[in-house]
């Protein structure tokens, strides 16, 4: 670029056209080392639908838990992820979600060992 109050660049390298590609969502993380870390949600209503993470962590854990919306955890058991991720990785909980819990104020708990979460979402 120059101009009349631009002074014209001298570049050592020619100019090109580049492409970057981001994973889905990937523009921040929560990031847990070694030490495990805890996110807990603001209290919403349970949609219908399965929950999904994009996260990564090929040898970190992931646990996910259902809670009332005092953060006191439910009867259901967490769902433990192993050495897994994925930019869409469906949770599969130990039990079904009871029906009578859909709509209901719930908040969601992930706590993180070795891994980083990009985003969360109800399908």
């Amino acid at each position: 670029h120059g101009g009349p109050k631009i002074k014209n660049v001298v570049r050592k390298h020619p100019t090109a056209i580049g492409l970057a590609t981001l994973r889905r969502d990937g523009f921040v993380s929560l990031t847990a080392g070694n030490e495990p870390g805890t996110l807990s949600t603001k209290p919403f209503n349970l949609p219908e639908g399965d929950l999904h993470l994009n996260v990564k962590g090929a040898k970190g854990q992931i646990v996910s838990t259902l809670c009332d919306a005092d953060g006191k955890p439910l009867d259901q058991p967490g769902s433990n992820i192993h050495h897994g991720g994925g930019a869409n990785l469906r949770i599969r909980w130990p039990h079904p979600i009871p029906p009578d819990l859909r709509g209901k104020p719930v908040r969601l708990q992930i706590e993180l060992t070795n891994a980083e979460l990009y985003s969360y979402w109800w399908e």
